[in-house]
């Protein structure tokens, strides 16, 4: 069996040992209640940040639109999480990676993830 992941193949003896076979859950096979039974024991993991340390770290602005007209095919600036336009004096919060959604928006994201929505970078190092 060849490894795709690895820059050279690398030939893996088919008969190695599963180390692992016996963490491994095959959710198709399991009924409701066993997976809930499964996510009450495994629990819940939480990659997000504090409201607090969103303030702290996330560099915010007023939106002011272009003061060139814009031709009418250009698309307007739109927030990737709502997908609503940005209304003048919208409260715009930009990521260390330089992407920007609504302040409310990323905040809400931030909370459950600390990864940019667009380009999956870590959103604040700490």
């Amino acid at each position: 069996m060849l490894s795709i992941h690895s820059p050279m193949p690398v030939r893996i003896p088919e008969e190695a040992p599963d180390t692992h076979a016996t963490l491994r859950f095959n959710v198709d096979d399991m009924s409701y209640e066993q997976l809930m039974e499964l996510g009450e024991s495994i629990g819940s993991v939480s990659t997000g940040l504090t409201e607090t340390l969103i303030s702290q770290h996330v560099t915010r602005r007023k939106f002011e639109p272009p003061t060139v007209a814009l031709p009418d095919k250009l698309e307007k600036e739109l927030c990737c999480i709502c997908q609503d336009e940005y209304d003048e004096g919208a409260d715009i919060a930009r990521l260390a990676c330089g992407h920007e959604y609504h302040f409310n928006c990323i905040q809400q994201w931030l909370v459950r993830k600390n990864d940019c929505p667009i380009c999956k970078r870590k959103a604040i190092k700490l």
